[in-house]
């Protein structure tokens, strides 16, 4: 299942992936929060305990400068219970729009586990999950980003 999100940070792309790049340290700290919010909306529209709270790591690969972007890329996946959740494999696109603006992408995708039965519970549930979840990792790093590049 593909998983797509995107913000805005101001700064140039260098200054954007340095402050990124000094910001790896934060980022499994994000991506828990982030998981958070997205277990928040599962007991919104599921009440109940439904699906086990879970950890989250967050590795991140070197950055690669690709056509005027740069893309980073990371492995999200779960600290324990790995048969019960899907790890997601994701590339972060940095993308100039103009001078002072830089847009932050997530791409990303993973594989339901229990095959048929588990793409009907991504269908039905867990991809809306999946995506809030990345909507609040993206936005805590895009606020994270814009504070850092005004305090510089």
């Amino acid at each position: 299942m593909l998983v797509y999100y995107f913000g805005h940070v101001e700064g140039t792309l260098a200054e954007v992936a340095i402050l990124i790049g000094d910001s790896q340290s934060d980022l499994s700290a994000w991506a828990q929060l982030a998981v958070r919010h997205g277990e928040e909306l599962r007991t919104r529209i599921v009440p109940g305990p439904f699906m086990p709270a879970k950890d989250v790591h967050i590795e991140v690969g070197k950055a690669e400068r690709r056509l005027g972007s740069v893309v980073i890329p990371i492995k999200w996946k779960a600290t324990g219970a790995h048969a019960i959740f899907p790890e997601m494999n994701a590339d972060l696109v940095l993308q100039p729009i103009g001078h002072m603006n830089v847009q932050v992408v997530f791409r990303g995708s993973y594989d339901p586990p229990f095959g048929g039965i588990g793409r009907l519970l991504d269908r039905a549930l867990m991809h809306r999950l999946a995506e809030s979840s990345v909507k609040s990792f993206v936005d805590q790093l895009c606020t994270a980003v814009n504070e850092r590049s005004n305090r510089r």
